[in-house]
């Protein structure tokens, strides 16, 4: 994140490779709700199996790490605003032994 600025949020990853979804898990976790989307790449289909199953158990975890900020962010509401974006949703995860452009 600092070599990127504090204010880079990516919203899709594309992990070439994907393995058993390592990068792509760290970066949810570092990227948190901002990420909506991960598509993995990886020829061998036991892989894209595991990184599934990492994956989608990473982005159901930080959908409800949203969930409970947001939940804190209404209560404080009669406080001060909230001007923050929380996820509506949980990251999509999508997998696929190559990749075909839509062009």
């Amino acid at each position: 994140k600092g070599l990127l600025g504090p204010t880079f949020q990516p919203r899709k990853v594309m992990d070439v490779g994907v393995g058993a979804g390592g990068a792509s898990a760290a970066a949810m976790h570092v990227f948190g709700s901002s990420v909506e989307w991960v598509h993995g790449l990886d020829p061998s289909r036991s892989q894209r199996d595991a990184s599934e199953e990492v994956l989608n158990a990473m982005a159901q975890n930080v959908y409800q790490e949203a969930r409970r900020a947001a939940d804190a962010a209404a209560a404080d509401l009669t406080k001060k605003k909230n001007g923050g974006v929380v996820q509506k949703s949980k990251a999509r995860v999508t997998l696929s032994e190559s990749w075909v452009s839509p062009v």
